[in-house]
């Protein structure tokens, strides 16, 4: 699978979470089972995230090991190496993919990813989804 088609199928999977200054998960704006819609007059303190409230004063990574609906997202970011890296201070966007998202991969995608011999690979894609700011 090709680098472009690659990215192209993770970026068809993607929720975007915006990360503020204490890079903390907040869920998008879309409803779900865990989180209800929110408007901009009550934002919701510490958002539920894949059945896990979102603490502001923690990392992203702090934040991302407690999401049920983050858990291959998490050992893709550890086997990338990108932990440090995503725990330092944002305000940073993460475009994370769901376990679900990454289910919709071509079968073998993540599991190939993940291997040691493709770690170059596998944190060029992730990092493509992590950009500076809200």
């Amino acid at each position: 699978m090709t680098k472009l088609k690659l990215s192209a199928a993770f970026a068809v999977a993607l929720v975007a979470l915006t990360l503020p200054a204490a890079a903390q998960f907040v869920p998008n704006s879309m409803p779900t089972r865990d989180a209800p819609s929110t408007t901009a007059s009550a934002p919701a303190r510490n958002p539920m995230e894949g059945g896990a409230p979102m603490f502001a004063e923690r990392n992203i990574v702090e934040n991302a090991v407690n999401s049920r609906d983050h858990t291959t997202l998490v050992a893709a970011v550890k086997a990338a190496g990108l932990v440090d890296t995503l725990s330092s201070r944002g305000p940073l966007t993460v475009f994370a993919p769901t376990n679900r998202a990454f289910g919709k991969l071509p079968k073998g995608t993540v599991e190939s990813l993940v291997q040691p011999q493709n770690k170059a690979q596998l944190t060029a894609v992730l990092t493509y989804h992590v950009v500076p700011g809200r």
